[in-house]
């Protein structure tokens, strides 16, 4: 039996390194190309929202979609670029999970479903968190888009003449601390279940501990479970539930980023007017020409004629 798991062990720590050497290589390798991938798709969406009917300028609707469109293409490690990331991220850690799985299933098929059972669990507690936030995505879109309006009003010179003149500076102080502060309550609800999620997840892990080590004790004192063999399984437990782990909250993270991609792709199949088929031509101006013009400045003595 010794002899077997040693086998086992060896066999998917080749693997394992293996695969992940292949991982890191072709990560590194193509980052470069993923990132022109994620500026391209900037670029169209970019030509979207320049040649879009003008009326959707002016549509908060439009205006939201397009913020939420900007989470698919706005960072390395979300969207478009983040789901390649997140893949590459988790085959090396698929393998490690096998390896651990062959050793688990030997000391009890038993421990082995329940440790997945918690994993998967924590993992539908974390997915529906995940689209708890991408159901108040539109809200979340709304409310930044005004903060973002109003601090570049405010901190814009240009405005600063009228904001003077008509007083305007508590007003826009107020409203601008009272959409920050909704923006702040709606953000509050989302890392609320986040928070539910993790306590969760700590409640779970102490229950799994417990049984857990309260079966690998058991073996120990009842079933001559040697202190070598505990040793392992109690580091396979642990590598196990943690591996997992990371790999459900990589696919819970997966299908936050595919709805946002989903999202991307509606924006741009939004639908446009067909173009006028006999638009009305701008009329032509008949040019204007000033000849013999005088100008006298108000503290000047000297008149310039014939301009």
């Amino acid at each position: 039996r010794l002899e077997r798991m040693a086998l086992i062990l060896g066999f998917f720590l080749v693997a394992g390194m293996i695969v992940n050497f292949f991982c890191v290589y072709l990560k590194n390798m193509y980052q470069p190309r993923l990132i022109l991938v994620r500026f391209k798709f900037i670029n169209i969406l970019q030509v979207k929202s320049m040649t879009m009917d003008f009326k959707y300028t002016e549509d908060p609707k439009i205006l939201n979609d397009l913020k939420n469109a900007w989470q698919a293409v706005s960072s390395n490690y979300i969207g478009i670029e983040g789901i390649f990331n997140k893949l590459f991220e988790m085959s090396g850690n698929i393998v490690s999970i096998l390896a651990y799985v062959s050793l688990l299933f030997i000391l009890s098929p038993w421990v082995l479903l329940y440790l997945m059972f918690n994993m998967i669990l924590t993992y539908g507690l974390t997915t529906k968190a995940k689209a708890y936030e991408f159901k108040h995505k539109d809200q979340t879109a709304d409310l930044s888009r005004r903060m973002m309006y109003l601090y570049s009003t405010m901190s814009d010179f240009k405005f600063g003449k009228d904001i003077r003149i008509y007083h305007l500076a508590p007003w826009l102080s107020h409203r601008y601390q009272d959409i920050r502060n909704e923006r702040l309550n709606v953000t509050k609800k989302i890392q609320f279940h986040y928070l539910w999620v993790l306590l969760m997840d700590t409640l779970l892990v102490l229950i799994r501990e417990g049984l857990v080590y309260g079966y690998l004790i058991y073996c120990v004192l009842v079933r001559g479970l040697s202190l070598g063999n505990f040793s392992m399984y109690f580091n396979s437990v642990n590598q196990f539930t943690s591996t997992l782990k990371t790999v459900m909250d990589d696919l819970a993270h997966l299908r936050l980023q595919f709805a946002y991609v989903n999202h991307f792709r509606e924006f741009l199949l939004l639908e446009e007017e067909p173009p006028l088929s006999n638009p009305t031509p701008i009329p032509v101006m008949k040019p204007y020409c000033l000849e013999s013009v005088s100008y006298t400045h108000l503290r000047a003595h000297e008149t310039l004629r014939h301009l």
